[in-house]
This record gives C-alpha cells, structure tokens and sequence, in this order.
C-alpha cells in the first residue's frame, strides 16, 4: 500500500511538471480556496475522562479541513482555516433479556473529536518558480466536543431489521488554544490549480476537565488541492 501511494504522488508530480511549463503561476491580489485531507500522528497517549469513561486519543487518526487565504504580496497570503479532527471514542456493548422482545440490545458510545478555527497564513519562499516551497502557519482556537450516545433496539427476526426503542445524545464543548507550523511543497496544473504535500507540527492546549495531560501535540500530513483566482 505504501508502494502505491508513492508511485501515486511521483505521477502526480511528474504530470504537474509537465503540465506547467510556461505557467505564469502568481499569487498577489489573488484569493486561493483549499481542501486539505490527510492525518495526524501523536507521540504521546492522551486520556480523556468523561461520564466516568476514560477514552484514549488515537495515535492516529483522520483529519482535514478547508482554508480561504488573499494574498497581499507573491509571497505572503492571509485568511482563515477550519479544520476537523477525530481524536477516539470507547464503545460498550451489553444485552439483556426481556419478555416482550427476548433481548435487548444496550449501546454506549464515548467520543471525543476537535474542531479547530485559525487565523492562517502561507508564506511563499520561491514564488518565480513552478514547483515552490511554502511554510504554512496559524494561530486560534481548539473546540473539544465530547458526546455520550445511548442506544437500547433490538432485532426484528420477522422484519428481519434492526428496530430502535430508545436513543438519547448528550455532550459539552471546551474550548482552548491552537497554533501551528509547518512545510510544504506545491505542484501547479494550471494558473489556477494546483496540488501540495504539506506537514505540520500542531500544539493545542487541552480542557482540564477532562484530562490531566496539558497539550495535544500532533504531526499532521495532508493533501492539499488550491484553487486561485
């Protein structure tokens, strides 16, 4: 899998230098729209405490996002950024015996995910040239929104589907302090289109509340698709 993924990103790379030859790729008085989508890593377990529920941050997990930047200069481009994280969730499953339904079904789930919302900025080191190395950076907020999922159902053998016979959701929302930085490496289409590798060191600080670590550091690696006009 990783052999493939590799050759992927090297025909990506090799189609994008052909394709612009003779691009006039600039970036000032320029508005550019992004999707990001990717992972982010962590060196560190983090344990989150809720409901009397303790559930551990995955080592890695899905992230991705969207980010509008105007560039002001060819090197310098500001705006704002929202990113979504998925940081774990602890399921419990019980079954227990009724007269009426002969089992009932009991599902809890626990889960923690982060939603984070900057001031971001990319500063261009080679504009002049085709393929050009970026540092990405921002500064805001992390949101932590924890939820508590009840689900009692059982199995209809004669609908043959599961019937849901109560459902109930709870949570709260803790909000902290974000920044990061990073390095990427872009690739044009078009004057208009391009693609990145991009990495980054994330630090977030973390809701006492529920967890006695005081930051969520990450290492974050995402694809990302631009589009400027």
């Amino acid at each position: 899998m990783k052999k493939f993924l590799a050759v992927c990103v090297f025909c990506l790379a090799a189609v994008s230098a052909v394709m612009a030859e003779g691009l006039n790729y600039q970036f000032k008085d320029k508005f550019e729209a992004s999707l990001l989508l990717g992972s982010a890593i962590r060196n560190e377990i983090v344990d989150f405490t809720f409901y009397n529920t303790d559930v551990s941050a995955d080592k890695a997990s899905f992230s991705g996002g969207v980010q509008l930047l105007y560039y002001f200069t060819n090197h310098l481009g500001l705006g704002m950024e929202l990113m979504l994280h998925s940081l774990g969730q602890e399921k419990q499953e019980s079954l227990r015996p009724s007269e009426i339904y002969y089992y009932i079904n009991e599902d809890i789930t626990k889960r923690v995910s982060l939603t984070q919302l900057f001031v971001a900025g990319t500063f261009v080191i080679n504009p002049q040239n085709k393929v050009k190395f970026y540092m990405p950076f921002g500064g805001g907020f992390a949101f932590y929104r924890t939820t508590d999922e009840f689900r009692a159902w059982y199995h209809d053998y004669y609908l043959e589907e599961d019937i849901t016979l109560y459902k109930r959701s709870s949570g709260d929302t803790y909000t902290k302090a974000a920044f990061y930085a990073g390095f990427g490496i872009e690739f044009p289409y078009s004057n208009s289109t391009s693609w990145s590798l991009e990495s980054r060191y994330s630090v977030a600080r973390l809701p006492e509340a529920i967890t006695e670590s005081e930051t969520l550091k990450s290492i974050e690696v995402f694809l990302k698709f631009s589009f400027r006009a």
